[in-house]
């Protein structure tokens, strides 16, 4: 049961009761420790952008789920992670400040907007919370782990990513759009370029807004568009959630 346990929690878990059947009120059995498995496995590392069966969600506890997540795969410098397909919404936001009465809800907008004008320690408000309800690690992404996550295995990235543009009668930008709006990279990762900014740490801890705003010209939104940040609530910057992997 031990071994099975390791790589399919929920046989073992059978296999367990089962046991327990026979040999009622045996000690040894009733001790054996299954470890649930993980709702992001590794062995979506890669996958996220064929579909709802790559991308994973973990359980509150206060019922739900919390943002949809893909796993990005390992690389020589940096360890796998999991990390949200899209920024952090209005409506994931406003679910934070429902349960925990930590901040007001925004109202009046579209809930499927990214959630923008909160500040950095409300941000990091909402990863504690996801962390605590979901017994995971959340956390804002590195910058290192931000890039290579966008860049993925082409870096190719959105044409038509929300920024400004005014050409032949086409216009975009000016405003957000909902956060699930846009092309995804090969790793399933959507509207990390342009719409809102993102807050992601340097290794000293310093703060950036990477990939370029709505209010941002098309030629200056890329993976290397990036600006000191101080924090503060502001309409064009948003985040998203990276949580790290158990094992």
């Amino acid at each position: 049961i031990t071994h099975v346990g390791k790589t399919q929690p929920e046989r073992a878990l059978e296999a367990k009761n089962y046991a327990l059947r026979i040999f009622e009120n045996n000690r040894l059995i009733a001790a054996i420790n299954i470890m649930p498995r993980d709702a992001c496995d590794r062995s979506l590392a890669g996958l996220g952008a064929r579909g709802d069966r790559a991308v994973c969600r973990d359980k509150l506890a206060s019922g739900g789920t919390g943002p949809a997540m893909i796993v990005v795969p390992d690389s020589p410098a940096i360890p796998a992670f999991a990390i949200s397909k899209y920024e952090v919404s209005i409506r994931e936001f406003n679910q934070y400040c429902k349960i925990t009465g930590a901040c007001g809800t925004v109202s009046g907008q579209d809930d499927a907007l990214p959630v923008v004008n909160i500040s950095i320690n409300q941000a990091n408000g909402y990863t504690k919370w996801l962390g605590s309800v979901t017994q995971q690690k959340y956390r804002l992404p590195t910058r290192n782990e931000w890039m290579y996550a966008a860049n993925a295995t082409n870096q190719s990235h959105d044409p038509n990513r929300n920024c400004q543009l005014s050409s032949r009668g086409i216009e975009k930008g000016g405003k957000l759009v909902r956060a699930n709006t846009g092309m995804q990279n090969s790793w399933g990762l959507v509207n990390y370029l342009g719409n809102a900014r993102e807050w992601v740490y340097d290794k000293s801890r310093n703060l950036l807004a990477v990939g370029g705003s709505f209010e941002d010209p098309m030629d200056r939104c890329d993976v290397n568009a990036m600006a000191k940040h101080a924090g503060q609530a502001d309409m064009s910057t948003g985040f998203r959630v990276l949580r790290e992997l158990t094992r």
